[in-house]
């Protein structure tokens, strides 16, 4: 086989640039920078390599994927004999670009000193790899590789004077970057009641949780928030925050509302979700030359575009998909169903990826939280719950990761976790109870739970014995389930039934350091019922106080 050489570029630091992210404008430009970055790379790359093996272009340009960063951090490609120094001058020019897209008007002639920052705080690391390799064994070779580099820290001789990344962050929407989020004639600030919900601004964390109200009534909801816009104008007060404020008590009010009877709880709420393929690494071994490679990089970046659309649709804000690697945020509830709908729909557009053997799952991290709540923190518990519980989920069968870790922080931080998998009945009992119920009274699963509770140690003792069967869970209903509540709403009483023995059918585990600690089923099973309470609609809703 003829030796080729390979050029490999990982490109950083990102986790540390998403750490400085309060708000969710600053959360997609923190991220898009990265994805930006790489397609500037991939442009000048492709003027000198033999061909790039990775990633894929996507075929829609960033507006018809709604701004959403869909070029990885990684790229592979053949290239010929071309000296370290020309790779060295393409990485400055991509940089200097980006630059130029990052700055604000008002600092135009601040060029060359915040090209200076760039240079020093952005890290392009790569390597020239002579190999007779190919396919997935060189990917994998080449991505160790880089593993090493990306160890490198962000390095200036001297304190910059002016930071450029706090100054985009502070102004985003004033630099070339955020045209490729706006549409023309939009505006992130809302001034403009028409723009509220225009699919390619991105909204704060409280416009986002009322998506399904403005589904409802477009026009009524333009007039509350235009009302509460004014009111918070005539106080002088410029952020977005007091007008949510006073949306909010509009919303909950029943005179000159059209959304009286339709506000819940989960309006005031907002997810931000991660997700991330399992088992690559046996995929990409799988494939056994460039060609092979390349085919399976544009099927990843037909599913990055497919996501995209998955995640609009319901009413989410795609931050970044790359691939097998998804960031976005999401209203609990909108017209489509719930976020874990979209979940499942996602799943279901990874599985019909055609010709990957073996197959890929994808995991995922879910972060339910209070609008107010810091966007970082939550964006990390999101993140938390698919690296140390999503990615470390083994079944009872050996099978591992495919899972959803959740967990709702109230806004008194009270909180409650739990994980499912997504190949599993429990999941499909979930959502398919979301599916099935229009609204329900309060009281319904808050017996349920009681009851529940009250049957703690017979659940545990048959499930300890293996001896849970449909037959005597529909014995334990007809006994103590038989409130008028319950009689009243058998269908969705029976699919809690089916959770529960879905529940109780498998045990799971989480590996910590090598040990697999199983998951407490009953635990589980609350943390399932009660984020099913939570974004199940009411009847009559009860505002959240102020705990």
């Amino acid at each position: 086989m003829n030796e080729y050489q390979y050029l490999a570029i990982s490109i950083g630091p990102i986790y540390a640039t998403l750490q400085r992210a309060r708000r969710t404008r600053e959360l997609w430009v923190t991220s898009y920078l990265f994805s930006r970055l790489m397609e500037l790379l991939y442009d000048q790359i492709e003027s000198v390599a033999s061909e790039i093996l990775a990633p894929f272009p996507p075929t829609q340009k960033p507006k018809g994927l709604y701004g959403a960063g869909v070029y990885p951090d990684r790229l592979f490609a053949i290239i010929p004999d071309v000296s370290d120094e020309k790779i060295s001058g393409i990485i400055k020019e991509a940089i200097k670009a980006l630059t130029a897209e990052c700055l604000t008007p008002v600092r135009k002639n601040e060029i060359a000193e915040a090209i200076d920052f760039w240079e020093g705080y952005l890290r392009v690391e790569y390597l020239i790899f002579p190999s007779d390799l190919e396919g997935g064994s060189l990917l994998l070779e080449l991505n160790d590789r880089l593993d090493t580099l990306e160890l490198q820290p962000t390095y200036f001789e001297e304190e910059p004077k002016v930071n450029y990344l706090t100054v985009l962050l502070n102004d985003p929407y004033e630099a070339k970057i955020w045209d490729h989020l706006k549409s023309s004639g939009g505006s992130y600030r809302f001034l403009n009641g028409d723009n509220l919900f225009q699919r390619s601004i991105f909204p704060s964390t409280g416009i986002l949780g009322t998506f399904e109200l403005h589904e409802k009534d477009a026009e009524g909801f333009r007039k509350l928030y235009s009302k509460a816009r004014e009111e918070a104008l005539k106080e002088d007060v410029k952020e977005d925050d007091q007008t949510l404020e006073l949306l909010y008590q509009k919303l909950e009010k029943k005179q000159d509302n059209p959304f009286h009877s339709s506000v819940q709880p989960y309006h005031k709420y907002f997810c931000i979700v991660h997700a991330d393929g399992d088992s690559f690494g046996k995929t990409l071994n799988s494939l056994t030359n460039n060609e092979a490679v390349k085919k399976f990089s544009e099927k990843l970046a037909g599913f990055a575009e497919q996501a995209a659309d998955t995640i609009n649709h319901f009413g989410g804000k795609p931050v970044y998909i790359g691939g097998d690697d998804l960031v976005f945020l999401a209203p609990v509830r909108s017209a489509v169903g719930t976020v874990f709908d979209c979940i499942q729909k996602l799943i279901a557009g990874f599985n019909a990826i055609p010709d990957l053997d073996p197959r890929p799952t994808l995991s995922f991290g879910v972060t339910i939280t209070y609008y107010k709540y810091p966007l970082f923190e939550a964006r990390d518990l999101s993140y938390g719950q698919l690296a140390d519980r999503a990615k470390n989920f083994v079944r009872s069968n050996g099978k591992e990761k495919s899972a959803i870790g959740f967990r709702l922080l109230k806004h008194s931080l009270a909180y409650f976790e739990g994980i499912i998998s997504g190949q599993h009945e429990q999941f499909e009992y979930l959502t398919g109870f979301t599916r099935t119920t229009e609204s329900l009274p309060e009281a319904f699963l808050s017996s349920v739970m009681f009851k529940v509770d009250t049957l703690k140690p017979l659940f545990e003792t048959l499930a300890k014995e293996q001896d849970l069967t449909i037959e005597k869970l529909d014995a334990l209903f007809e006994n103590y389930f038989n409130e008028p509540i319950h009689r009243t709403y058998q269908r969705q009483l029976g699919m809690v039934k089916q959770l529960i023995l879905a529940v109780f059918s498998d045990q799971p585990s989480i590996k910590a350091d090598g040990v697999l600690i199983p998951v407490n089923r009953m635990e589980n099973l609350y943390a399932t019922l009660r984020i099913l309470d939570f974004i199940s609609p009411k009847i009559q809703p009860v505002y959240e106080s102020v705990e």
